[in-house]
């Protein structure tokens, strides 16, 4: 598709020559918003000069295939898999590692390692759950049953060597170390996980009239009404039979750390004693695990929520009735290529509703891959990336969720946010300055500071207000100077949103 809508009109054009009928598109505006959302970081100072010359179809078709573009995809669905979580069922510690960061922050990131990879790879959605491989870095490969298909550091293809079934993200460990289940529970919150994140059917959402008269206390007559309830029935019926495919991945003792890195073949059958039913997907019968992935590639609300999910992500507000027939159109195009996720976000870039979005807050990881695009600088101590982590770091603080006690992201501002920036601003200026990413050895001057407030703000300031910027380093030396003045721009509030 060529998205000739969003052409710019030159420099000096009106914003209001807009080729879209009754849309008003702000060349600048459009390119940072889809180079921050295809690639985690604003436009460089020569692709502003490019946007200005009227090049942003062609930008959005390189940006389409940088190799960030999976990250930014896998950063969208960690928001929806909540598996990056801070604890787990065991620790590094159990398998002898020395580092707990390392082994906890690859736990969480295995699944959205794989949306990311089938992203980067242009690979099939339904690989997400039928995929025979998954994605390990060295510290998984050193303790759970992985061949990893190089030996190099990083995050890398693996594949699991314990027989487990080709099922992609739901064979991962993370997913269920994340949702763990009790044997009440009988593996239901697991499947309610699933079921959320690649069906967008919410059962935790559903408004249920409440039977009063079940004794919550009686273990058999909970059982009991899960299956003869009415108010029960109505979600249990779907719901577990689901869960019965599951027990693969029941541990008997979640802190041992052989029996929870492995599936366990021969637990299968447990479904008999914990659930009234069968295996079954939806009404449907399956023979257990291996039949679950086939089951949901094959059913027609995955694509459906892939494109409600990254839709969702992309106007950063809720889907509303209005949104019917976009959903559609795009799913369309999704499908049309196989379900791959640059024909996806190809289409939704072309939509008038994703230039008219207001502008919205970065999340904490878009924030730091922002500032370390400019700065080459990482929020970081003893091996946790800060702003992904609340064991010794600020997601939180910054606006993000942990997909435990926090399950959804800040829509604006707070003060905590604000500090958290602050205080990653002035860390990065001086590190973008003394490695020479911004600024020089000499005095910042109007000429040298436009090029840096371009790249930052994607504006471009007259010579009055550079002058007035500057004033903000009289009398520093040069490099304090650039720190104060490059501290000051990613400070900008202006910055948090795009």
């Amino acid at each position: 598709m060529v998205l000739t809508w969003l052409l710019a009109c030159g420099p000096d054009a009106p914003v209001s020559d807009s080729p879209v009928e009754g849309v008003d598109v702000d060349p600048v505006v459009l390119a940072t918003r889809a180079s921050v959302d295809l690639r985690g970081v604003r436009p460089s100072a020569e692709e502003y000069a490019r946007v200005d010359a009227g090049e942003v179809d062609t930008l959005l078709a390189e940006w389409l295939e940088d190799p960030r573009f999976g990250d930014q995809v896998g950063s969208v669905y960690a928001d929806v898999l909540l598996t990056r979580a801070d604890a787990f069922l065991t620790t590094g510690d159990a398998y002898g590692l020395d580092a707990e960061a390392p082994f906890i922050q690859a736990v969480g990131r295995q699944p959205v390692e794989m949306v990311a990879e089938i992203a980067r790879g242009d690979l099939p959605w339904t690989e997400a759950v039928t995929g025979d491989w998954t994605m390990a870095d060295e510290t998984l490969a050193s303790v759970w049953p992985l061949e990893r298909d190089g030996d190099g550091a990083g995050w890398q293809r693996a594949r699991w060597t314990d027989a487990r079934p080709a099922a992609g993200i739901l064979a991962t460990n993370g997913l269920y170390w994340r949702f763990p289940s009790t044997e009440s529970n009988a593996n239901r919150g697991r499947a309610s996980q699933v079921a959320r994140a690649f069906l967008c059917t919410d059962y935790a959402s559903r408004l249920i009239p409440f039977d009063r008269s079940v004794d919550l206390s009686d273990e058999e007559a909970v059982r009991a009404a899960l299956a003869e309830n009415p108010s029960c029935v109505t979600c249990h019926s779907a719901l577990d039979p689901l869960a019965a495919s599951l027990f693969g991945f029941w541990y008997r003792f979640d802190e041992n750390p052989w029996e929870a890195a492995r599936y366990h073949h021969d637990r299968e059958v447990l479904w008999a004693d914990y659930l009234d039913t069968a295996p079954a997907f939806y009404g449907t019968p399956i023979t257990g695990f291996a039949e679950l992935g086939p089951a949901i590639a094959a059913d027609p609300r995955f694509p459906g929520c892939a494109v409600e999910t990254v839709y969702r992500a992309l106007l950063a507000r809720p889907i509303e009735v209005e949104d019917t027939d976009a959903l559609v159109r795009h799913r369309d195009a999704f499908i049309a290529d196989d379900a791959r996720f640059r024909a996806l976000y190809r289409s939704i870039l072309a939509d008038p509703a994703y230039a008219e979005a207001p502008a919205h807050l970065a999340s904490p990881d878009q924030l730091a891959s922002m500032v370390e695009g400019l700065t080459g600088y990482r929020l970081s101590r003893d091996g946790w990336d800060l702003l992904r982590t609340d064991t010794l770091g600020y997601r939180l603080l910054a606006g993000g969720l942990d997909g435990v006690d926090a399950t959804a992201r800040v829509t604006l501002p707070t003060p905590t946010l604000l500090l958290v920036q602050e205080r990653l601003a002035e860390a990065a200026a001086s590190h973008g300055v003394d490695t020479g990413r911004l600024g020089s050895t000499a005095m910042p001057t109007a000429a040298t500071v436009a090029p840096v407030v371009r790249a930052v703000t994607g504006e471009r300031w007259d010579d009055a207000t550079l002058a007035s910027f500057l004033s903000l380093a009289d009398g520093l030396p040069p490099r304090d100077a650039w720190v104060v003045l490059v501290a000051a721009l990613l400070r900008d509030p202006a910055f948090l949103s795009y």
